[in-house]
This record gives structure tokens, C-alpha cells and sequence, in this order.
């Protein structure tokens, strides 16, 4: 059973504590929700067809810039206003509100990275939260985001408590970054900040946390743990995810939680980043993921493949090299084109596709062998069932030896009836005499026949003998794994740190 039969979340836009029902479980179980920058209907229908083929719940997301883009680059975008922002991330969120629940999962609908420069834009989405939380009883968004992590510590955590106070009421989520994320993204850009300003340090989430918790429950903090927007070479990243568990534990201990892992974090700049990585950053409390440079790069892949292999029919309208006179519209057609940048975007994000079945399942062998005991594996005790069961098939199957012996003896009384009693033909009640035809080609007896016969009867003794052994040995594993506390523990352990990997 997944999250969302669990969960029991609605399809399409979540708000309040379904947004926090479901962090919370992502929190527990050891997993993060993915979290993909949106910047046109293409975009959104690309994500939201993974989301449904993954049987996933999705965070969709509108940076100042994407909701700019969204609205149209020919629309003015002024600092203190943020027209375009604003409208284009309004448009987006009706969209997103209209088509997400017919693809039938639960959708976050967020806002990203709005700076201090970008304020103007956060409180033009906020009067339309507003507006439609007196119509609707929900805010249009699910949540936003302020990124002050450039500002003073003490400025970044007032400034978020105001909003967070106007949020509050809508029980609308809030997303803070502390610690500030390296790289460029959409105007954003921290390349030449301080390595040691990549890092935040445990005082800051506490200091959050004791903050922030008086007036709402529902808001997430992006720690900085070397994090970096973009795709680098390795070795140019030096991530330090553990530095998120010493900061759950430190905010456990002074706060007296009963929880282990009491704060939810956020990972940003997550593209480029290795397994081992994302595996202990979600182990330490991460409830989101941010992947937007992958997913660009790969809806650019679809269009760029789509047009290299197809030149020769986009260079004009009409004359291809099936003929100077046909025509081209099938293949420039937008449709056509940006539909291939939305498959490519959807394989990204959709991790079980076919062409990954090796790799999945090279990463449940890793966790069977790393996370499991012996003990703990039904195919052992599946193996013994079915090395009982063959062996009695194979008991039926060594019949097959003396087959030759009894063929031999059916063949030698076959012979004697036949020339003792061979019937020739029938006398009738009236006297009438009838001949009878010649039966011997029907019922004699051949090697061939009785080969076959035995043959069967062996070798379906060794199917079901085998079959019958391995349900035998895996139900009994089975019983004898779940009424062991600690192997099942393991045994989920190990199922959630695949989830992550596959993740």
C-alpha cells in the first residue's frame, strides 16, 4: 500500500493539513516529495503525467521568473510592482487548480525563491490568496517561499514571522531558507558568496523553530549543507548532509521533543547530486526536493533530438526528401515538437520506466544484501519448499526407469491376446455373422507413446512438487519473518531506503 491509498489525500491542489499530513508521513517513512519548477501548461502537463504514471504526489512550483514567462514575455515587469510575476503566477495556479484533478494525484502547488528584491511579488500572490480564501475557505496557493538567506539572520527570521503571521490564518505553508544555496537560478545568483555562508548552523534552526512555532505549524526551512544551484563536475560540491541530522538532534534536545526528527527540512540545488547524497539527506528530515536544472535539460533534449533527426522537413514549408512538392506541417507543427520535450521531461521524472528495470533492481539486490540478515529473506525459506517439492517430483520422475520394464511386459501380453484371442468378427442374435476391422493399429502398445505418457506424467510431477514447495516455503517465511519485531523492522528499513534510492 502506497502513500496516497494510506493518506487517503484528495486529487488536485492540497492545502492546510492535508500539506501537512502528508510532509509529515514523507518525513516519517523516509522519503521527499519532488518538487519542479513550472513555466508553461507544457511544463505542467509534463510533470503532472509522471505524477499520475508514478501513482506520486508532486510539489509544482513557479519561480518570480517562470510566473513572468507564464504570463508572457512582452508584459511589463516592473521592481516595484512585479505586473507579470504576479499575474503569471496567479494564471498558472487557476490552471494548475483546473487540470490537476483529472490526472488523479495530489498536488503542492508553491511558489520558489522570492528574495527581499522580490517582496512586490510575494505580496501581489498574497491579496490573491486572500481574495480567494473569502470565496473558497483555501488559499489560490498551497504555499510559498522567501529566500532572505543573503540578509542578516535576525532580519530573515523577523521578515518571515510577518508573513508567516498573514499566512497563518489560511493555514497556508511557508518555505524558509537560512543559509544560503550557491549558483545562479533565475536572476538569483550566490556564485562568489563565501564557502562558509553555504553552510547553516544549528543555533539558526533553533532559532526558527522557536520563532516560527507560536504562530503556525505549517512552514519548512531549507538549510544550507553546501548545497548548489545547477549541474557541476564532481568534485566541485562538497555537500555534508549529516550536518542536517546534528541539527535534528540539537533542536530536539533543546526544544525536549519526543521527536527525533522535529523539524522538516528542504533540499535545494538537488540536481547533479549522487544516490548516497539524497539517501541521507531525507534520511535527516528532508520532505522536498528541488530538481529544476535536470528537468530543463531534459525538455530541451526532446525538442533538440526531435529537430537534428528531422532537419531536412523543417528547413521549409513544402519540399522534403519524400518529394519537392510535399508538405511539412506535420512536422512543425508545435504540437509535434514541444510534445517531445514534454516526454523527455515526463522520463526524467518518471523513474519506473522500462529502460530502468536493471538499475532498480541492481538497488533492491544492494539492499538485500547490505540491509537484510539471512533470516529475513523469504527466498531462503522459499528455496527449501522448493527443494522438498522437486524432490518429490523427481520421485514420480524416477518412474521413468521402470517405463522400459512395463512397456516391455504390456508389449509381450499385447502379443499373446493377439494371436489367442484376436477377435474376427461378431455373431449376431439372428445368426448373422459381421466381421470386425482390424484394431491392433489403435490399441498395440508403442515405446513412443508410453515414452510420452510416463514423460508427462514425470514432469508435471516435478511442476507441481515444485510449485507446491515454493508457496509452501514462502507462506511459512513469511510467517515466521512478521512475527519477528526486529526483522520486520529491517525488512521496512530496508524497503523505505530503496524508495529513497529510487527517488
Amino acid at each position: 500500500m502506497g502513500a496516497l491509498d494510506e493518506l487517503n489525500l484528495p486529487a488536485g491542489v492540497l492545502y492546510g493539513d492535508d500539506v501537512l499530513k502528508l510532509f509529515a508521513y514523507a518525513r516519517e517513512k523516509g522519503f521527499a516529495i519532488p518538487a519542479a519548477n513550472v513555466t508553461s501548461s507544457s511544463t505542467v502537463v509534463a510533470t503532472l503525467e509522471a505524477a499520475r504514471d508514478a501513482k506520486s504526489a508532486i510539489i509544482l512550483q513557479t519561480s518570480q521568473g517562470g510566473a513572468a514567462y507564464f504570463a508572457g514575455k512582452g508584459i511589463k515587469n516592473s521592481a516595484e510592482k512585479q505586473e507579470a510575476s504576479v499575474a503569471g503566477a496567479v494564471a498558472a495556479a487557476h490552471y494548475i487548480r483546473s487540470i490537476a484533478p483529472i490526472y488523479g494525484v495530489p498536488v503542492v502547488l508553491h511558489t520558489d525563491h522570492c528574495a527581499k528584491k522580490l517582496l512586490p511579488w510575494l505580496d501581489g500572490m498574497l491579496d490573491a490568496d486572500e481574495e480567494f480564501f473569502k470565496k473558497n475557505g483555501v488559499p489560490l496557493f498551497s504555499s510559498h517561499m522567501i529566500d532572505l538567506s543573503e540578509e542578516p539572520v535576525e532580519e530573515n527570521i523577523s521578515t518571515c514571522v510577518e508573513y508567516l503571521k498573514r499566512m497563518a490564518p489560511m493555514k497556508q505553508w511557508l518555505e524558509m531558507e537560512i543559509g544560503i544555496t550557491g549558483g545562479e537560478e533565475d536572476g538569483v545568483d550566490n556564485t562568489g558568496v563565501d564557502n562558509s555562508s553555504l553552510y547553516t548552523q544549528p543555533e539558526d534552526i533553533l532559532q526558527i523553530e522557536q520563532a516560527f512555532r507560536p504562530i503556525s505549524k505549517y512552514f519548512s526551512i531549507a538549510a544550507g549543507f553546501g548545497n548548489v544551484h545547477g549541474v557541476y563536475a564532481p568534485g566541485n560540491v562538497r555537500l555534508h548532509p549529516e550536518l542536517l541530522g546534528k541539527h535534528q538532534a540539537y533542536v530536539a534536545e533543546k526544544l525536549g521533543s519526543s521527536e527525533a526528527k522535529p523539524v522538516f527540512f528542504v533540499f535545494h540545488g538537488g540536481s547533479g547530486s549522487t544516490k548516497e547524497e539524497y539517501r541521507e539527506a531525507i534520511s535527516h528530515g528532508v520532505v522536498k526536493v528541488n530538481v529544476d536544472t535536470d528537468l530543463q535539460w531534459a525538455y530541451l533534449t526532446g525538442i533538440r533530438d526531435y529537430v537534428v533527426n528531422n532537419i531536412d522537413y523543417l528547413k521549409t514549408q513544402v519540399g522534403n526528401p519524400e518529394g519537392a512538392n510535399k508538405p511539412n506541417k506535420k512536422k512543425y507543427d508545435p504540437r509535434v515538437w514541444v510534445r517531445e520535450g514534454e516526454k523527455t521531461m515526463k522520463a526524467r521524472f518518471a523513474i519506473f520506466r522500462n529502460h530502468l528495470a536493471a538499475d532498480l533492481a541492481k538497488i533492491g539486490e544492494e539492499h538485500l544484501q547490505h540491509d537484510l540478515s539471512a533470516a529475513d529473506r523469504v527466498s531462503r525459506h522459499a528455496l527449501i519448499g522448493s527443494i522438498l517439492g522437486l524432490g518429490l517430483g523427481l520421485g514420480l520422475e524416477l518412474e521413468l526407469a521402470g517405463a522400459r520394464r512395463i512397456h516391455m511386459n504390456r508389449a509381450k501380453l499385447w502379443d499373446t491376446m493377439r494371436v489367442v484371442r484376436k477377435p474376427i468378427e461378431v455373431v449376431l442374435s439372428n445368426g448373422r455373422h459381421e466381421p470386425l476391422p482390424d484394431l491392433e493399429l489403435y490399441s498395440r502398445p508403442t515405446k513412443w507413446i508410453d515414452a510420452a505418457t510416463y514423460a508427462a506424467f514425470g514432469l508435471g510431477g516435478l511442476f507441481v512438487g515444485g510449485e507446491t514447495g515454493f508457496l509452501t516455503g514462502t507462506a511459512s517465511g513469511a510467517r515466521s519473518i512478521t512475527k519477528d519485531p526486529e526483522s520486520r523492522r529491517r525488512i521496512e528499513e530496508a524497503f523505505w531506503k530503496f524508495q529513497i534510492d529510487v527517488l
